[in-house]
């Protein structure tokens, strides 16, 4: 069995809300400590609008979590069937004092594209963050 640290920030939700001509998104993050990040974002209302706010949500609420400034940008969304597996991809920018560049997060849609889109943006981050 592998010996795993505990997620410093683990993805809670990720909740969308369409109108015909605009889709809102919400997404909670928490840390280990037990404070909860949330964060909102609108986009148009086709489907790639859905996915593009979930993902801007994430990162934002991500950036609060890690307290990075400036948030990190969403530089774009796909959905591709790698091996057969349909999955969500997803590039970020992030900057930090460390790193500056760009990641590419994936995750396994399982029925639910916008909670993958949401640990997506995660797994991007997390070997640059270390946080989840």
């Amino acid at each position: 069995m592998i010996d795993r640290r505990p997620r410093v920030v683990r993805f809670v939700s990720a909740e969308v809300a369409r109108l015909p001509d605009r889709t809102t998104a919400l997404v909670e993050l928490e840390r280990s400590t037990g404070d909860s990040y949330r964060a909102t974002a609108e986009a148009d209302g086709s489907e790639a609008g859905r996915l593009r706010c979930v993902a801007e949500a994430a990162a934002l609420a991500l950036a609060r979590a890690v307290r990075a400034q400036p948030p990190f940008s969403v530089d774009g969304i796909e959905i591709l069937e790698p091996f057969g597996r349909r999955s969500v991809v997803v590039a970020v920018s992030v900057r930090t004092q460390e790193f500056t560049g760009s990641l590419v997060g994936l995750c396994q849609t399982d029925h639910d594209p916008v909670n993958a889109t949401a640990r997506a943006v995660l797994n991007a981050t997390n070997r640059v963050l270390g946080v989840g």
